[in-house]
């Protein structure tokens, strides 16, 4: 089955990724030629949730086929108006790695693995030579290297590629270290980074790696820092609050709990409390206790926060009633402070707060909370917007909150 024109088709909606026009004329041929394909570009460029199991049916049936397509080395495609946006190259023979893909589909976001299971695996230094030698990374806007263990000279050897279009960049935990922070301020083109992850656990040891993008104008295009389980010592709060290239972040991510902590004290959130921009904050499993919910309690400080995630902190219940009896609370939407010891007092002081009034997510579980906590949150007047309860209580009072909130939010 062919298609007149089909490379000029192609052609026009990689021109301009960001069209429907294109895919849809495109989708129009495949259609008169019998390929199902064109049904999914249209249904996909529609943007209606209640397509969506018709579009499930698709990509169950073709869309095994249609990743093929692309090549031998490239996996989990996901379909967005009828195209590929995200796959996974796995590399294993060098002879055959190629994005020639991208010049079939606007591909946007790659995520590189090897399978260490062969009885030869690719060396990721390789795979970094041949990925910095490829002028296509420059349509790239998110590499996932997540699942990918690069060290120094590979890490270098593939951030020296051609990334001007990159937006969003995730390391593995082998390579949340400091030479990731000095691989990418090294880049010659990696200069409009927005979203930075990294995935720390096990070998993960971002203290000085931080301190380094902290004090770069490099850093003044991210929006979203990720670092979780970075090995992140008490200074990582000063860093980034007192940095006078990241005043614009709207969401951070410094949990801790995992083999490589973090631990951001009191001193450090009242650091990050000066970031005007932040809308998102997670701290989980550090050790900020009562007085940093304290200096939320100022309207002023942190005006744009939203989601606030303090789960297995050093919180009471004296902490919660600090926020909540203030008017901003009525900024935040959602609140995780699950596993703090709050007691029935602290998650009872949220549910009777009449601030409490734009709460759609609260994550309680693990608090102690028990029969007056419940009561609080069945009677509330205040949480008519809450889609999400999560609470660990016995069966007769848990039948209580879904009698009043729904099975599905009383998780």
């Amino acid at each position: 089955m062919t298609i007149a024109n089909e490379a000029a088709l192609l052609r026009a909606i990689l021109d301009a990724p960001d069209d429907d026009a294109p895919r849809l004329v495109y989708a129009d041929a495949l259609l008169q030629a019998g390929d199902p394909r064109g049904e999914l570009i249209a249904l996909q460029c529609k943007r209606d949730p209640a397509l969506q199991p018709r579009i499930d049916e698709l990509l169950e049936a073709h869309g095994t086929a249609w990743t093929a397509e692309l090549g031998p080395n490239l996996h989990e495609a996901t379909f967005e108006r009828g195209f590929p946006i995200t796959v996974e190259l796995r590399a294993t023979d060098l002879d055959t790695l190629a994005l020639a893909a991208l010049d079939r589909a606007p591909i946007r976001n790659l995520r590189i693995t090897i399978d260490d299971d062969l009885d030869d695996p690719a060396d990721p230094l390789d795979v970094a030579h041949w990925l910095a030698a490829d002028p296509r990374t420059r349509h790239l806007q998110l590499l996932d290297l997540s699942w990918l263990q690069c060290g120094d000279d590979a890490l270098r050897a593939m951030l020296g590629a051609d990334l001007a279009e990159l937006r969003t960049l995730f390391f593995s935990d082998y390579d949340s270290q400091t030479h990731a922070a000095e691989a990418m301020l090294a880049s010659p083109t990696l200069r409009q980074l927005e979203t930075l992850a990294l995935c720390g656990d096990s070998w993960a040891d971002f203290s000085d790696g931080l301190a380094l993008l902290a004090a770069s104008d490099r850093a003044r295009s991210l929006r979203t820092l990720a670092l979780p389980n970075c090995g992140l010592d008490e200074r990582a709060g000063e860093l980034i609050g007192g940095s006078p290239h990241l005043p614009q972040l709207r969401s951070l991510d410094l949990t801790g709990g995992s083999n490589t902590t973090n631990r951001i004290l009191d001193r450090g959130f009242a650091a990050l409390a000066k970031l005007p921009e932040l809308e998102r904050i997670a701290l989980v499993y550090n050790r900020i206790g009562g007085d940093s919910l304290a200096l939320l309690a100022d309207p002023t400080t942190l005006p744009r926060l939203t989601s606030l995630a303090v789960n297995s902190c050093p919180i009471t219940a004296d902490g919660v009633r600090a926020l909540v009896s203030s008017p901003r609370f009525q900024t935040i939407e959602e609140l995780w402070i699950g596993g703090c010891p709050l007691g029935d007092d602290g998650v009872a002081a949220i549910a009777r707060s009449p601030h409490a009034v734009n709460l759609r997510a609260l994550n309680v579980a693990g608090t102690g909370a028990a029969e007056e906590a419940v009561a609080a949150l069945v009677e509330s007047p205040y949480l008519d917007k809450l889609a999400y309860l999560s609470i660990r209580v016995d069966e007769g009072l848990r039948g209580k909150l879904v009698a009043r909130f729904g099975a599905r939010l009383a998780a």
